[in-house]
């Protein structure tokens, strides 16, 4: 690949989307089956914020996760439409 060059493979980005979106259902499913905060003595208060800070922020990544994978199962589709059109428009110069 010469410097400045891009090769981008629609294999790899629908793995990688796949595996942001797996990665996206392993956070999301703990998240939402979280169990009450357990019985803490003077320390539940604390111990369920922390609980629920942690459970947001799991669920906040989860989405996260989703948002990157839709993204980059779009940029796939652009890269091989513009693949495609290009390669189209090659083939139409081409010499006969």
């Amino acid at each position: 690949m010469s410097e400045g060059s891009v090769h981008v493979d629609p294999g790899t980005l629908e793995r990688l989307a796949n595996r942001l979106r797996q990665g996206e259902g392993e956070l999301s499913a703990p998240a939402q089956s979280a169990p009450d905060a357990p019985d803490a003595g003077v320390s539940t208060g604390p111990v369920a914020g922390a609980l629920s800070e942690i459970t947001q922020g799991m669920l906040g990544l989860s989405t996260a996760l989703n948002e990157v994978a839709s993204r980059v199962v779009r940029s796939r589709g652009d890269y091989c439409e513009v693949d495609a059109d290009n390669a189209a428009q090659l083939r139409d110069h081409q010499p006969n």
